[in-house]
């Protein structure tokens, strides 16, 4: 009865010391997994960050593009209108002088 008694304690050490691997096997195939899944969620995070970055950039880009554009235009505009006007100052100024040149005015000032 003794030795049976003892096999039963081997027995029952034997299968304590399998639950024990077994759960330090599942706990370690755990810790795996969970450090994998964090390196995917990092991983992702990383590449829509700089997806967001990426994307933040080429709308800077383009609100530039479209202020610098707007701009340009606004000169050009002016440099018409001046062209214009400077045309226009001519075209007086020859009159001005083809009146003046006209008159008794030059007569009276010798």
């Amino acid at each position: 009865m003794r030795s049976e008694l003892i096999n039963k304690i081997f027995t029952v050490e034997a299968e304590a010391e399998k639950i024990v691997q077994e759960a330090k096997d599942q706990g370690r195939k755990m810790v795996t997994q969970a450090r994998l899944e964090g390196d995917q969620a990092l991983h992702v995070a990383g590449e829509k960050a700089a997806q967001d970055r990426e994307r933040a950039i080429l709308e800077a880009q383009e609100a530039s593009d479209r202020r610098l554009k707007e701009e340009q235009e606004i000169l050009e505009k002016q440099e018409r209108e001046e062209i214009d006007l400077e045309a226009c100052v001519e075209r007086l100024a020859s009159q001005m002088v083809t009146l003046l040149s006209g008159t008794t005015l030059r007569e009276q000032s010798q």
